[in-house]
C-alpha cells in the first residue's frame, strides 16, 4: 500500500503507541475520510458547537483557546503530526466552550465520532491506543495545571523549553505567552535572559 509522507508520520505515531499490526494501522488511516482545509484565522469549531470529529493535522498550525472577558486564553496547539479536537465536547457530547482556530493555512484529515467509536469497539488494539492517548492527555493537563499554580513565569518558560521547545519554532509569541500565563513582553524578557545564559554557558 503506497502512503504519503504525512500518512507515514501517522503510521509511526500509532506504532509508537502500541499498534505494531500494520493492518490495524491501515484501518485507522482509512477511517479518516474527512479532508479539511482551513485558511489562516478560520475556525474549525466555535463555542456552542458540539464537537463530533477527531482530526489529525497534516500541515499548518492551530490554537485552542477560550475567552476570559475580552482576553483570549490559549491552552493548547495543533501542528503536523498531532491529533486535535475540542476534546471536552467530543467526550461529553456537550457544546464546546472553546475555539479551534487556524494560525496558518491548514490541512487536516478527520473521522466522525460515531465512526471512531465503531472502530474502537471493533478492534481491541485501537481501544488500547485511545486509552494511551487519553491517559497521556490527562497527565499533561494535570501537570500543566500544577505548573500554572505553583511555578513562576521563569520556571514555566523553563519547563516548556524542556518538554516542548519545538513550539517556539512555529507558534507566534503572543499565543505562547498566553499559553504560559504571561504577557508577551514578559516572555520577551525571559527569552532574552535565557538566551544570554545560553551564550555564556553553552
Amino acid at each position: 500500500m503506497n502512503i504519503s509522507p504525512a500518512f507515514l508520520n501517522l503510521k509511526n505515531l500509532l506504532t509508537g503507541k502500541g499498534a505494531p499490526d500494520e493492518n490495524v494501522i491501515y484501518q485507522i488511516m482509512g477511517a479518516f475520510k474527512i479532508h479539511s482545509r482551513l485558511k489562516r484565522n478560520q475556525n474549525l469549531i466555535t463555542p456552542g458547537e458540539v464537537e463530533e470529529h477527531l482530526y489529525y493535522v497534516l500541515s499548518g498550525t492551530l490554537r485552542l483557546y477560550c475567552m476570559k472577558g475580552e482576553e483570549e486564553i490559549c491552552y493548547n496547539f495543533g501542528y503536523p503530526g498531532t491529533f486535535i479536537s475540542a476534546y471536552t465536547s467530543f467526550l461529553s457530547g456537550k457544546p464546546s466552550e472553546s475555539y479551534i482556530k487556524a494560525i496558518t493555512d491548514c490541512e487536516l484529515i478527520g473521522i466522525h465520532k460515531k465512526d471512531f467509536y465503531e472502530l474502537v469497539d471493533r478492534i481491541p488494539q485501537i481501544e488500547k491506543i485511545w486509552r494511551i492517548f487519553t491517559e497521556e492527555a490527562l497527565l499533561e493537563r494535570m501537570e500543566r495545571e500544577l505548573e500554572m499554580l505553583m511555578l513562576s513565569p521563569e520556571e514555566r518558560f523553563g519547563k516548556c523549553m524542556e518538554k516542548a521547545s519545538h513550539l517556539f519554532q512555529f507558534i507566534p509569541q503572543k499565543y505562547l505567552a498566553s499559553y504560559l500565563g504571561m504577557k508577551p513582553e514578559t516572555l520577551s524578557r525571559i527569552k532574552r535572559i535565557y538566551a544570554e545564559k545560553e551564550r555564556k554557558h553553552p
